[in-house]
């Protein structure tokens, strides 16, 4: 079964909070460059306005940690039990920590992604995610590391080149951004990653 449909079954109004897709607006020194880093699902994106915020914004459909509801509570319980009977259940991993991430769980969702990766070394979906953990707690170098697992593996990840120049955007490291956003736009230039790196060349290129 995958993750979408054992989230699909579970309370569908929290099932559409919780699978919207993530937004982290990034602060650079002095002047605000926002780049979206992306997880392992992919959705259409959306304007986003400028902010000097260095998480998400709260919104209707973004759970606050005081809002995450009981069935969140019970269906984590419950996935955590069928890991207790079945430690190596990748699909059951994944799960558990998305759903803690989704929920700020970051710190207790990087160990079970961690735990994913043990298991599946290459698996680029959990490593992709566990990247964003990383950079959503401020842990660039962590984040980084990740991400050159990925194009260690997979060269030509448009994802993961896309978050490796937000990466370099976080750390004020701008022209090594830049030189990975104009990669990923050569490599692929008809992609929706694409028009991505082109909006946030256009920042830094006005700063």
């Amino acid at each position: 079964m995958s993750a979408w449909q054992l989230r699909s079954g579970i309370h569908g109004s929290f099932e559409r909070q919780i699978m919207k897709k993530l937004l982290i607006p990034v602060l650079i020194v002095a002047s605000v460059v926002v780049v979206l880093f992306f997880r392992s699902g992919l959705r259409k994106l959306e304007p986003v306005a400028i902010s000097n915020e260095l998480h998400p914004p709260e919104t209707a459909d973004t759970p606050s940690k005081e809002n995450v509801n009981r069935s969140f509570v019970d269906h984590v319980d419950m996935l955590k039990k069928r890991l207790a009977s079945d430690p190596n259940d990748i699909q059951t991993l994944k799960t558990l920590a998305q759903w803690l991430m989704d929920a700020h769980k970051t710190e207790e969702a990087i160990v079970y992604f961690e735990r994913g990766i043990h298991l599946e070394p290459k698996n680029d979906s959990l490593l992709l995610d566990l990247s964003v953990c990383y950079f959503q707690i401020h842990q660039y170098d962590s984040a980084m590391k990740v991400t050159e697992r990925i194009l260690k593996y997979h060269p030509d990840h448009r994802r993961a080149l896309l978050n490796q120049g937000s990466i370099f955007a976080a750390q004020n490291k701008m022209t090594d951004a830049a030189r990975v956003w104009s990669r990923l736009i050569k490599r692929s230039p008809e992609t929706e990653e694409a028009r991505q790196a082109g909006e946030y060349l256009a920042q830094v290129r006005k700063k």
